[in-house]
C-alpha cells in the first residue's frame, strides 16, 4: 500500500488547489520542504519573540534592580522586629476553622479598640514575629516619591469604573481634625474594584482574569497601563516579600508561572512584574472588621497606601497590635489568619491598592499538577 502525502493545511482565506497526479516520492519531497520551511519560519518568530522579552526584562533590570536591591537591603538590614511570645501560628490557623467571619456591631467594635492603650501602636519600619513565622511587616515610606504621580493614576483608572449606580454609597471626607458627620457627607463615591485573577470556586474551571479587566477594550487598556504605572512599585514589594518570607515568594512565583491560570491571566502577567495574580483597588473605602477568607491560608497579601489623608490606622487585635499608616507605606499582611479593621480616616482621599492571589488559584494549580500524572 502506497504512503499517502498528508494534505496540507489551508491558510484563511486560501483557494484550495485542484487535486492533481503526481509521483509519490516527488510528493514526499515537496511536503518535507514546506514543512522545512515552515519549521524554520516558526522557529525564527520564535526567537524574535524571546529576544523582545529578553530584552525588555534586562531593560527592567538594568533600569531599577540596583535601586530595588538597594533599597530593600537597607529596609531589612535596620528594621525592628518585635517578638509575641507564646503564640504559635500554625495552632491559631487550625483554630481558625471553626470561627465565624461577622461581627454584630462593628462600630462599637471599632471605637472600643480604638480606645485602648495596651496595644503595640507600630510606626516605624516593623516586623512581627512568633517563633520563626512573620506574621506582620510595616514598611514606611516606600513609595512616598511616587506618591502624588500613582494617586493621580489610580484616581484616572478607577473613575472608568465609577459606580453610576445612585444608590451607591457616597462619602467625603473633609480636610481638618475631624470628620463630617456620616449623615452630611456627599460628593466622593466609594467603591471596591477587583482587578486580577479570581478564583471561581468550581474545580473543573480555570481560575481566570475578572470582568473588571477583560470586560472591554477600554478596560483591558487601561488595566495593562495601571500594570505600567504601578511596575516599580511592584518590584519593590516582590524585593520585600523575598526578604520577608524565602517561602512563600517562591510559592506565589510558582502560581505565577503555572499552567493552570488561563491565557487571559498570562497575557496580564507579562505586563507587569508583581507575583500576586490579584488586586484589589479600594477608592475612600472604610475598610471593616473581616479576614480574607478567599486568600490562602498561611499565606501573605500587600497593601499600598496612596493619597493625601491622616488617621485611618490599620487595628489587628488579635495581636493586639496598631499600624500607624500613611501615604507611601506598604504592609504586609497574613490576611486570612489575622482580623483586621481601619479606623476613621480623614483628607481629600485615600486610596489603596492591595496585591493577593486567591486560594482558588493555588487549589486549582494542585488538581491540574495531579491531572498531569496520571
Amino acid at each position: 500500500m502506497s504512503d499517502q502525502v498528508e494534505k496540507p493545511k489551508l491558510k484563511r482565506g486560501a483557494v484550495e488547489p485542484i487535486p492533481h497526479i503526481t509521483d509519490n516520492n516527488s510528493g514526499n519531497k515537496k511536503q518535507k520542504q514546506d514543512d522545512d520551511a515552515t519549521s524554520a519560519s516558526i522557529k525564527t518568530s520564535n526567537r524574535i519573540h524571546n529576544r523582545g522579552v529578553e530584552a525588555q526584562q534586562s531593560q527592567i533590570s538594568r533600569r531599577v534592580i540596583k535601586m530595588v536591591t538597594t533599597t530593600m537591603n537597607k529596609k531589612f538590614l535596620n528594621i525592628r522586629v518585635h517578638m509575641i511570645p507564646n503564640f504559635d501560628f500554625k495552632s491559631h490557623l487550625s483554630s481558625l476553622k471553626h470561627v465565624k467571619d461577622s461581627i454584630p456591631q462593628h462600630s462599637a467594635y471599632a471605637e472600643e479598640w480604638s480606645k485602648r492603650t495596651d496595644l503595640l501602636v507600630l510606626n516605624e519600619d516593623m516586623v512581627v514575629k512568633a517563633g520563626d513565622d512573620a506574621l506582620v511587616c510595616l514598611l514606611k515610606g516606600l513609595n512616598i516619591d511616587r506618591n502624588k504621580k500613582l494617586s493621580d493614576k489610580i484616581v484616572d483608572f478607577a473613575n472608568i469604573y465609577r459606580p453610576k449606580d445612585s444608590n451607591f454609597k457616597e462619602v467625603r471626607y473633609r480636610s481638618g481634625p475631624t470628620p463630617l458627620p456620616p449623615t452630611q457627607r456627599t460628593g466622593n463615591i466609594t467603591y471596591f474594584l477587583h482587578t486580577g485573577t479570581i478564583g471561581l470556586g468550581n474545580e473543573n474551571r480555570t481560575p481566570s482574569a475578572s470582568a473588571t479587566m477583560v470586560g472591554s477594550v477600554k478596560a483591558v487598556n487601561a488595566n495593562v497601563q495601571l500594570l505600567w504605572d504601578l511596575e516599580f512599585t511592584s518590584l519593590l514589594n516582590n524585593a520585600a516579600l523575598k526578604q520577608l518570607d524565602p517561602v512563600s515568594f517562591n510559592t506565589y512565583s510558582e502560581m505565577r508561572n503555572s499552567k493552570h491560570v488561563s491565557p487571559s491571566t498570562k497575557l496580564f502577567c507579562t505586563q507587569c512584574p508583581f507575583v500576586w495574580l490579584g488586586k484589589a483597588i479600594l477608592i475612600n473605602e472604610h475598610t471593616k472588621w473581616h479576614r480574607d477568607i478567599k486568600d490562602k491560608e498561611d499565606g501573605w497579601c500587600c497593601i499600598v497606601y496612596f493619597g493625601n489623608f491622616s488617621n485611618g490606622d490599620l487595628f489587628l487585635p488579635d495581636l493586639k497590635l496598631r499600624l500607624h499608616i500613611e501615604a507611601g507605606d506598604v504592609v504586609f499582611l497574613r490576611s486570612y489568619a489575622f482580623v483586621h479593621f481601619v479606623d476613621e480616616w480623614i483628607g481629600e482621599g485615600r486610596f489603596v491598592v492591595v496585591y493577593y492571589t486567591s486560594k482558588d488559584v493555588f487549589e486549582a494549580h494542585k488538581l491540574g499538577e495531579a491531572a498531569d500524572m496520571e
